[in-house]
């Protein structure tokens, strides 16, 4: 049809159909996005500058584009996205924007900040930047990357040792004998530098030996965060079930840790500032809720000191206090326990000792309900009663911060969580019998143990929720 209007003018059907197809498609974009030219806001507009006048840091935390992979050129034109900081060539990065990509490619964190309130017909829908929730988080390799580990031989160690001994006696839980020649033979274990693969090798006093764990495919786990919260200091996640918070055991990759790590890098530049967000308390694998994480050292170090505080002043034997008027951080959770907790157990203060015990598959012991533990307790207030599905809906605030705490103390109390394949009435685990290991099981492919066929305390299943948070706020008096 342009041909026929304009049979002499091909520079005019070229203009037409871009105006058709570009320009009108990208200004409804933008007012889909609530952008008005007239009302330019310096957080929407990407600063340029060549590569090669980038102040020279100590560790550049990226080296290519994330968007084309190619590396950074001294000519390259290149911006920082404002809100994550994250680097990219101009010419990779324009285009993903005005395809209607609000989110940085690298870490989803928004590129922009919201529209300000005068931008809405309803200024009541205005949210404050920092309470903008959004999602962080990248999809897990198939294997994650492997382990090494490194020992010296000691004097006391050296003395007609061999590699295969060293290691079995070392670390038995991690493999049997057996297992540790299978990694021996495989070409795993290095001495000064040297691959070994003769088990009966002796060692020497200084040795520095280096065992290599091969990669491996971590179990299902999701990846994706919510950002309940953040300011300067740090980030309040949604943790969801499923996802542990450190490395640990099968899980060494994918870990809460691993998604800050990957979402943030090295962006904090300021005085103060940390590499990344860390988690400063944890929770279950199972347990999901929020998960505070320090963005600076004065936070990681204040909210380490304020979960631990409770803890050890419930270990001085200041238990007669009710939870929440000693401690200055407050953790709140929702707990479905089986059973119904009557009116005389609408309220109760579990003041019960928690320690550990031997048990198969837990290298350093399970704990569990011990009367000769450490001082743990645990506040209790009834909110629901299901009488049909015999179950209580429970709000649960804990003084001490002591592993499975929640489990265990209403297990004890005869009300196990809903859904928990660990804690049975009592604080105690189903399986009691701390040398309750199959002999006859093969070990696994890389030498180790199978996973034992008995639950452990990383299993999910349970209903335990992290539901509110109040901490002082870092540098004010009033509470967040």
């Amino acid at each position: 049809m342009f041909s026929l209007l304009f049979p002499r003018s091909p520079l005019c059907t070229v203009a037409i159909v871009f105006y058709t197809c570009v320009c009108i498609p990208l200004e409804r974009l933008k007012k889909q996005c609530g952008f008005d030219e007239s009302q330019h806001h310096e957080d929407y507009h990407l600063t340029g500058f060549m590569f090669g006048d980038k102040p020279k840091k100590k560790e550049e935390e990226k080296i290519c584009c994330s968007i084309c992979l190619v590396d950074y050129e001294a000519e390259d034109a290149v911006t920082h996205l404002p809100r994550c900081n994250h680097l990219f060539h101009i010419h990779c990065i324009e285009p993903w924007l005005l395809r209607g990509n609000l989110t940085c490619p690298l870490c989803r964190s928004f590129v922009f900040s919201p529209p300000s309130p005068h931008t809405h017909n309803n200024s009541d829908s205005a949210v404050p930047t920092k309470m903008s929730p959004h999602q962080i988080g990248l999809p897990w390799p198939e294997l994650n990357d492997g382990l090494t580990y490194k020992d010296v031989v000691s004097s006391s160690d050296s003395e007609l040792t061999t590699v295969s001994d060293f290691y079995y006696t070392k670390y038995k839980s991690s493999a049997p004998l057996l297992g540790w020649i299978q990694r021996i033979q495989n070409g795993q274990i290095q001495v000064d530098g040297e691959v070994v693969k003769d088990p009966n090798t002796l060692l020497r006093s200084g040795s520095k030996l280096v065992y290599h764990r091969l990669p491996w495919k971590e179990p299902d786990t999701p990846y994706l965060l919510d950002i309940l919260y953040e300011d300067d200091n740090l980030i309040a996640l949604n943790k969801p079930s499923g996802l542990q918070v450190l490395p640990g055991g099968l899980f060494q990759q994918r870990t809460v840790l691993t998604q800050l790590q990957w979402c943030f890098g090295k962006k904090n530049s300021s005085t103060g500032a940390i590499a990344h967000p860390v988690p400063v308390h944890r929770l279950g694998r199972g347990t999901s809720g929020i998960l505070l994480c320090a963005k600076t050292k004065l936070a990681k170090t204040k909210l380490s000191a304020y979960f631990a505080e409770g803890t050890s002043l419930v270990g001085s034997g200041n238990m007669g206090q009710e939870c929440g008027t000693v401690r200055k951080i407050s953790k709140i959770y929702r707990a479905l326990a089986s059973g119904i907790l009557e009116e005389d157990e609408a309220r109760l203060f579990i003041k019960q000792p928690i320690g550990v015990v031997r048990y198969p598959g837990v290298a350093k012991g399970l704990y569990v309900a011990f009367s000769e533990g450490k001082p743990a307790l645990s506040k209790v207030i009834v909110l629901e009663r299901d009488r049909l599905r015999d179950c209580t809906l429970v709000k649960v605030e804990i003084q001490s911060g002591r592993a499975h705490q929640i489990r265990i103390h209403l297990a004890f109390m005869g009300h196990p969580l809903v859904g928990d394949p660990l804690y049975v009435a009592g604080g105690q685990p189903k399986c009691v019998d701390p040398d309750l290991v199959d002999a006859t099981t093969p070990f696994a492919e890389d030498g180790g143990y199978q996973r034992p066929s008995q639950a452990v305390p990383g299993d999910c299943g349970y209903h335990l929720h992290a539901h509110e948070v109040a901490i002082p706020n870092l540098l004010h008096t009033h509470n967040v």
